[in-house]
């Protein structure tokens, strides 16, 4: 059973509404409250832990970083949480925890750090293991969240390590 959403339905259609005004998008062409509904249960069970303010945080990094006069379709809810998580490939990677250079009001919680998986994964699976990427005592630090409780996490955010690289060896 998936954990109890920490986003409350409000803040999220206020999020998604401030999308949608800077994609310029119809009254007509918006979810219908239906649709809104889906797309609501759809992000809770991709991001449980995700609270109001973290999630209208995003919601602005997302609509600040849109480049103007080009076309933008509403993101993806990894393209819209980048800014909250660790990255792989410019996407948030919730299994690899919350980025760590989150503004002091944003911080997680340990509750929040409690409801991330427990185990890192990579978005994309690799066919060839050499490839994996992978986390070990040396490629980790510790981080404190808000509340005082500990986390690690890979402090490379942008480029994961890759299984079979000596950590050693950069310099």
């Amino acid at each position: 059973m998936a954990p109890k959403s920490l986003l409350q339905a409000k803040s999220f259609f206020v999020g998604c509404e401030v999308i949608f005004s800077h994609l310029r998008l119809k009254e007509s062409d918006r979810w219908s409250e239906t649709v809104a509904l889906l797309k609501l249960a759809s992000f809770t069970e991709a991001f449980p832990e995700v609270n109001d303010g973290q999630f209208l945080w995003a919601c602005e990094q997302w609509v600040q970083g849109a480049i103007g006069g080009k076309f933008h379709n509403f993101p993806t809810w990894r393209e819209l949480m980048a800014p909250l998580y660790r990255r792989e490939n410019g996407l948030a990677n919730r299994s690899w925890g919350f980025n760590p250079s989150l503004p002091p009001f944003l911080q997680p919680t340990a509750q929040q750090l409690l409801m991330l998986p427990k185990a890192r994964e990579s978005l994309l699976p690799c066919e060839d293991p050499s490839q994996e990427r992978w986390l070990t005592p040396a490629t980790m630090r510790e981080w404190t969240a808000a509340d005082g409780s500990q986390m690690a996490f890979e402090p490379n955010d942008e480029l994961p390590r890759l299984r079979g690289a000596n950590p050693q060896e950069e310099s």
